[in-house]
């Protein structure tokens, strides 16, 4: 029988286990270097690791049930956190791009069963407009502290 390959250690530690785990890794190492740069915004792997414990920690008094939440931000530092923060909560992510036609978007909304939108104040209106539940998470002012995060009732 052949030994194990030493490539083996490698791929268990790092392809099988969940991006936000090696997150979590690359915080304990690299905390205050940038993990993510964007638009002129820069966030830090610590940054980043809040952020998505912040988006996780928003989304864990809704019921799973309801199954996919779209995101609807700027591609971004924003979009990058929410994302991570949905997958730590074990949710499924439907990306928006709110550059789309509103019609459109209600398409995607209804073909994929979404109907909460987890977003930041600059496109609240929007995902109003759309129906279902809004859910807004500024992501820079989750450094201020945990706060309640604001919700409409869905449709």
């Amino acid at each position: 029988m052949a030994p194990p390959s030493p490539v083996a250690p490698f791929l268990v530690l790092w392809c099988e286990r969940p991006v936000f785990e090696r997150l979590a890794d690359q915080t304990r190492r690299w905390s205050t270097r940038p993990a993510v740069r964007a638009d002129g915004r820069e966030l830090t792997y610590g940054a980043l690791d809040a952020l998505t414990r912040h988006v996780c920690s928003t989304m864990a008094g809704r019921p799973a049930r309801d199954g996919a939440v779209a995101l609807l931000f700027e591609k971004g530092v924003a979009f990058a956190g929410a994302l991570l923060g949905l997958l730590r909560a074990g949710i499924v992510a439907v990306p928006l791009d709110p550059s789309f036609p509103p019609a459109n978007l209600g398409f995607m909304l209804e073909d994929t069963g979404a109907r909460r939108i987890l977003t930041d104040r600059r496109h609240a209106a929007l995902a109003a407009e759309l129906g279902g539940e809004v859910i807004l998470v500024d992501p820079f002012d989750f450094e201020a502290g945990p706060r309640i995060p604001e919700t409409t009732p869905p449709a």
